[in-house]
């Protein structure tokens, strides 16, 4: 699995490439370990070059996301394929991450006010 990065703006934005699942989910914990931090606050996950998710790939997509939010991060996902949003819909996971069908969707939610606020 490969991890592009970009910025728009003040937003990051981590494109994964390649499958996430058993075989590497720890290497890829680890590299988004570094690639972490209070600098980034807003991160967007690109999944439109995500060819496998399995359970063990979910489970580190919903760490991540943790880790993100742990450092005062906000987090967004992007471009899920079917396949991959119908099993986080069953799952239900797609209560628990913030998915949007495309990157300009998710940099539009970043610059909405929060609706927590006022």
């Amino acid at each position: 699995m490969d991890i592009h990065e970009k910025k728009i703006g003040d937003i990051t934005v981590f494109t994964l490439d390649g499958g996430l699942g058993l075989d590497n989910y720890r290497e890829f914990s680890r590299r988004m370990d570094t690639l972490i931090s209070p600098e980034r606050k807003k991160v967007i996950i690109d999944l439109d070059q995500l060819t496998y998710l399995s359970s063990w790939g979910i489970g580190i997509l919903v760490s991540v996301a943790g880790k993100i939010r742990k450092v005062g991060g906000v987090v967004k996902f992007a471009n899920l394929h079917s396949e991959i949003a119908g099993v986080l819909h069953v799952m239900r996971m797609d209560k628990v991450l913030d998915i949007y069908p495309s990157v300009d969707d998710a940099v539009a939610s970043l610059h909405e006010p929060s609706r927590k606020e006022g």
